[in-house]
């Protein structure tokens, strides 16, 4: 029999260990939706395309948000209107000079954070993310974005431990992304700490996920988007993604997958996923969100109108979706990767007008559920509770008292249509604990679940 030290020592280390896991051989599937601000798309909308509760959605804020214009109030709302405890995933994009961003600032974000989780909704925080980029603000300058992980961490670690800090590189395909504004002056401390080989060269050669890696004591879960857009630049042909191109994504050129998932004991998320259909070719160029840089026209030559269907977008999405979200021998060789995000957008982007989505167009959706159907055991899906958390009422109070009601002091953000992009039984009180325990102490023991929220 374990004694009800050890017990009690086991629950604490599973409660520190991760925050949020799924059941065992359970996965999340969530989705970042265009919402109305740019778009029409709302998590009520998709859950009823899918047929089942999202486990959760994808926001997106800038940090700071000194005049309450840029928090997701709106969208917190959406999300409350699903009436269910499905998780909240925000990427926070550092801007517009990351150097002069304040303790008040940190503060105040971490207050809203708070509040959020006092409400009763679950946080996947997704700071900085594609740091090692150099198409944003934050981008490439590994010194200033690992102090301002580590700040913000902290800062919303005195006021609660229910937010899962995720960091999210850009896949190093391409590294280090010759051109790009935010790119480090050669000799700068910057260029420095990126060139991991020394040469004095960034190439290639460099490691382009080390310099930005904040700590493990900082990191909760590792995360990397995927996505397929066709195999030579600029991508306008609609080409069928090859066999093994996800599991290329994770481990080549550098195995991110072993490097900072399997081997510091942590959690994975591919947080944006997709392949990309080139419905038509653009008359102009659209550059990609936040790069002002390229100067020259990577679509001239290409001829405007519709884009022949190649494989068909049937073909394509569902060449892609099998390689992994519904693929169990996956699954099985990547079983720190616990959660999977859709991109549902369909956008102008680059040389053409793109769709995204898998739920979007009515074969696609239904290729998607048939497959779905066969493997939807593998997922955990959020709880419909019938309570309206009212997270979209948060302010830098509610943490204090989250039972009360309050104007969120600002039109806010819609949070998510713009930002990034592309370049049910799920633990309804957090932490999931299996355990079998024959213990003489229930008292103690129901004193332990009640403080760190585990489900025995």
């Amino acid at each position: 029999m374990l004694s009800t030290f050890t017990v009690l020592v086991g629950l604490l280390a599973t409660a520190n260990a991760a925050l949020y896991p799924p059941p065992p051989g359970k996965h999340y599937l969530g989705a970042w939706l265009d919402y109305p601000s740019a778009g029409t798309d709302l998590p009520v909308a998709f859950n009823s395309r899918l047929g089942f509760n999202a486990s959760f959605f994808h926001l997106a804020m800038n940090f700071p948000d000194r005049d309450g214009t840029t928090f997701p109030h709106a969208s917190l709302g959406y999300l409350d209107a699903t009436l269910s405890d499905a998780f909240v995933y925000m990427s926070v994009y550092i801007r517009p000079d990351p150097a002069k961003n304040t303790d008040a600032d940190y503060d105040r974000f971490a207050k809203l954070m708070a509040g959020i989780t006092a409400k009763g909704r679950r946080i996947f925080l997704r700071y900085g993310p594609e740091m090692n980029g150099n198409w944003m603000p934050f981008g490439q300058k590994p010194a200033l974005f690992k102090s301002s992980w580590i700040k913000m961490y902290e800062a919303i670690h005195k006021y609660t431990d229910k937010v899962a800090f995720v960091w999210s590189p850009n896949t190093v395909s391409g590294y280090p992304f010759p051109g790009g504004e935010f790119a480090p002056a050669p000799g700068s401390e910057d260029f420095k700490a990126m060139d991991t080989n020394n040469d004095n060269v960034l190439d290639a050669k460099d490691d382009g996920y080390a310099p930005f890696y904040p700590g493990d004591q900082y990191v909760d879960y590792v995360s990397l988007s995927v996505y397929w857009f066709g195999t030579t630049y600029p991508f306008h042909t609609n080409q069928l993604p090859p066999n093994g191109i996800i599991e290329s994504f994770l481990t080549t050129p550098i195995n991110f997958y072993q490097t900072y998932s399997v081997a510091k004991n942590k959690n994975m998320f591919i947080t944006e996923s997709a392949a990309a259909f080139h419905v038509r070719v653009l008359p102009n160029y659209d550059a990609p969100s936040g790069n002002t840089s390229t100067t020259a026209n990577p679509c001239a030559g290409l001829t405007p109108g519709n884009e022949p269907v190649g494989p068909g977008e049937v073909g394509m999405k569902q060449a892609m979706w099998r390689q992994y979200i519904t693929n169990t021998t996956f699954l099985n060789n990547f079983k720190n990767i616990i959660a999977f995000g859709l991109f549902e957008f369909r956008k102008n982007e680059e040389c053409t007008f793109r769709d995204f989505g898998v739920t979007l167009e009515a074969t696609v959706l239904a290729a998607f559920k048939a497959d779905l159907a066969n493997s939807s055991s593998l997922f955990a899906w959020s709880n419909y509770t019938g309570v309206d958390l009212k997270t979209a009422n948060v302010t830098t109070d509610t943490y204090l008292n989250p039972n009360a009601t309050g104007n969120p002091g600002g039109s806010g953000g819609s949070g998510g249509s713009g930002g990034g992009g592309s370049g049910g039984n799920g633990g309804n009180n957090g932490v999931a604990a299996g355990v079998a325990i024959s213990l003489g102490m229930s008292v103690m023991l129901a004193a332990v679940v009640a403080i760190f929220g585990l489900v025995l």
